[in-house]
Parts: structure tokens; sequence; C-alpha cells
């Protein structure tokens, strides 16, 4: 589901560009359809307020000064003059006195294979209803002419009205893509300021998510890693104070048994003191070894399950056999005299996954700190039951007077951290002269 979704936000990006694209082409061509359908309007106003003018009138003076120069059966003569002298765009038309055609010529620039295209040519004719010919009669040396004259400016003007409406369109198309572009190119710019300030140090910067596309992903992604970093940076920083922590403890603890070991060893190396008391003192410094030994255990224990970087075996289990676990760790606990009240809820028989070596680990920690710092006057109470999903052990007993320095917890830290490779977790506290530790453990 995860992933479906992380596809989807990818592909908004080019989702929006497709949408931005179709919905300007369209706007571009539903503009160029009215624009062109309102070409002879516009080209109607141009020529109403004259801004395109021809020098038809000059031309037509010129006609009627040089006319009388030529006579008007001979055109092969005249014509080629008549046609020089006019620009590209004039047509004209010469009638006799009865109104036949006798010649005329098409404006220059209908030779053109473009500017003569049937697309120009429509434009063309359709404009020349909207202008007024110049007319008028010429006199030549054999007779008098009516003559005509029309100019093809509305090409000069279509050609520019299409180039605008060409123009007009390019940036109803590109102009709102160029605007997207530019925002998210300068979302990129911001993302690369953030993550500058995040790689100076401030971990606290967050990365601002902006969108649904395939850069907000990507700021999304960045801002996860900066958790991420983050997180791995407290944890490494709250290792490396636990450590400092545990070396303080462990310190002291070793310092006491050491202490004495060292004592009753010079008393036994300068023979001081009573020789009948010398088996005692030998029986104190083994004593003393085996405080040292199991704190040494103790400590390669807690290296062992807090350096665990790798997968933890787990094997099938059910709540039974943890229950049958704890149960022999209570009847130990009565062997060394500790009254213990162990009680057990109905279990069901779900499939769960433990590792059966840290687990026994986990349980002989709690069953060794009470057997340390418990009050033996006092019953210790174990409970084993279920709750929703979860698999719980409470242990309780009232603690020691002469046993209330406590040690440096390593085995409960160990606990802990075995609780917490099986997903559980490990409370512990004090309630007046009465220490509770509470096990979670997820059936899964």
């Amino acid at each position: 589901m995860i992933k479906k979704k992380r596809n989807e936000r990818e592909r908004k990006l080019t989702q929006e560009l497709m949408l931005l694209f179709l919905t300007s082409f369209t706007v571009a061509v539903l503009a160029t359809m009215f624009f062109v359908s309102r070409r002879f309007a516009a080209y109607g106003w141009v020529l109403e307020h004259e801004i395109f003018t021809d020098s038809r009138e000059e031309y037509m003076d010129w006609l009627k000064e040089t006319a009388p120069s030529y006579r008007m059966d001979q055109p092969e003569i005249y014509m080629p003059v008549f046609e020089e002298k006019a620009d590209i765009y004039t047509w004209l038309g010469i009638y006799d006195e009865d109104g036949q055609y006798q010649e005329g010529f098409f404006p220059e620039v209908l030779d053109s294979p473009f500017w003569g295209s049937w697309v120009w040519s429509d434009s063309d004719i359709a404009a020349q209803g909207m202008e007024t010919p110049v007319e008028t009669e010429i006199e030549f040396q054999d007779g008098t002419a009516r003559v005509q004259i029309m100019s093809y400016q509305s090409l000069k003007f279509f050609s520019l009205y299409y180039l605008m409406v060409a123009a007009a369109d390019g940036m109803a198309v590109f102009f709102p893509l160029l605007i997207f572009a530019h925002r998210r190119m300068k979302y990129l710019g911001n993302l690369r300021a953030e993550i500058t300030v995040i790689g100076q140090g401030d971990m606290e910067h967050r990365v601002t998510v902006k969108g649904h596309d395939e850069i907000s992903a990507l700021a999304a992604e960045l801002d996860n890693m900066r958790l991420t970093l983050k997180n791995s940076m407290e944890n490494e920083r709250k290792v490396h104070r636990d450590n400092q922590e545990l070396i303080r403890a462990v310190s002291h603890d070793l310092r006491t048994p050491l202490t004495a070991l060292n004592g009753y060893l010079e008393i036994l190396h300068r023979k001081k003191g009573r020789a009948e008391d010398y088996p005692a003192y030998i029986q104190k410094c083994l004593e003393k070894t085996e405080e040292i030994r199991n704190l040494s255990d103790k400590m390669f224990e807690y290296a062992l399950v807090f350096e665990n970087t790798g997968e933890t075996i787990m094997q099938t289990w059910n709540p039974s056999m943890f229950a049958e676990m704890v149960k022999e760790m209570a009847e130990e606990l009565s062997v060394q005299g500790i009254p213990v009240s162990f009680s057990q809820g109905e279990l069901p028989e779900a499939i769960w996954k433990a590792n059966p070596f840290l687990i026994r680990r986990l349980i002989w920690n709690l069953g060794s700190n009470i057997e340390r710092y418990g009050d033996r006057t006092r019953t210790t109470d174990i409970q084993v039951y279920v709750e929703g999903k979860t698999l719980k052990t409470v242990m309780s007993n009232g603690m020691g007077k002469e046993k209330q320095a406590v040690g440096s917890g390593i085995g409960l830290k160990s606990a802990a951290k075995i609780a917490e490779l099986h997903g559980g977790s490990l409370l512990c506290g004090k309630t007046g002269e009465e220490f509770v530790a509470e096990l979670s453990l997820p059936l899964r």
C-alpha cells in the first residue's frame, strides 16, 4: 500500500505537466479559431482607421499623365511600363468605352508560391469586397479607357495578423509551463538550501514538503532521512552516556570486592591476625573472587546483547513454555530461602517467535536481582498472564534494608535490551519499599 501511494505520488508531476500542456494547448486552439473567424472584422477595423495605406491614388495620377503617350491598341508596348511602375500589391484592369476588358495584370506578390497559395488567395478574395476600388478614365492616343485599380495589401495585414496569433498561441502554451517549471526549480533551490543547513549540523531544521509530486516525494524522503539520522545520533549519544554510566558503576562495584580481597590477601601474606582465622579469610577471598567473576559475566552478557547488530535468531515458542521457565526460576528462588507466590493465568496456544537462550537470560537476570536485593522476610509475588495480544510477567518484592545500595544495574539493562529485541519492554520501578518489574512481550 505504501509503495503504491509512493508510485502514485511520483507520477503526479508528469500528470500535472501533461494536464497543464493539454489545457494550454486547448486554450490556444480555441483562441486561434476565434481570432481566425474574426480576421475580416479586424481587417475592416484597420481599413476604417486607415492604419494600412496604399499608393493607388498616386499610381492613378501617374497613369493619367503617362497614358496619352501610348495607343490603346498596343498593350504590348505600354503594359510592361504600367506593370513596372506598380507596386507588388497592385491589380490593374483596363476596359474600353463599352466596358469590355482589354488588358490588365495581377499583383506580383501572387507569383510567389507562398503568397499565391490558396490560403492567402481565399483570404484576399474575401477581403477585396471590403475595399473600394479606385476607378477613373484615362486618355490614350486612340481613345478613352476606363481603368480600375485594386490593392492586395490585405496580404500584408493577414501575414502580420497570423504571426501575432501564432505568437499568442505560443505564449498560451509555453508560458504556463515556464511558470510551473520556474516554481518547481525555485522549490528545488529551497530544498538545496535546507539540505545545506542540515548538512551543517542543524538536525532540527525540517525539510519543507510542498505539493504531491516527485519533487515533494524527494523532499519527504530527505526529511525522513533527517529524522532517521537525528534518531541515530541521539541513540548514539544515549549509548555513549549509558556506557559512561556503566563504566562508573562497574568501577565502583569492582573496587569494593577488590579492596576487600586485597585486604584479606594482605593479612594472609603478612601472616597477621590469628592463625585459626586464616581459613575464614581464604573463604572470604573465594567469595570476593566469585563476586568479581559474576560481575565479569554480567559485563560480558551486557556487551553481547547490546552490541548485537545482526538479526536475532528466533524459534517457535508458546506462552506455556515461557510460563514453565518462569515457574522454574520461582522454584529456584524458593530453594534459596526466598518465599515466592507464583500464579499463572489462562494462556492461549498462540504461536510465538522467541530466542530461548535470551529469554532464559532475561528471566534469570530478574531472578538474580530478587535474590541479591530482595527482602527474604517478605513474599515475592510472580504473575504470568496474557492481556490482549501481550504476554505479561509482573514480579514484585520488598527491598532488603541491608541491600539498599543498588549495584551497576547491568542485569536489568541486559534484560530490558533482550525484551526490546523481542519487540517488548521491561519497566522497573520502586513503590515505597517495594520493587516492581513488569515484562511485556507481544505474541506474534
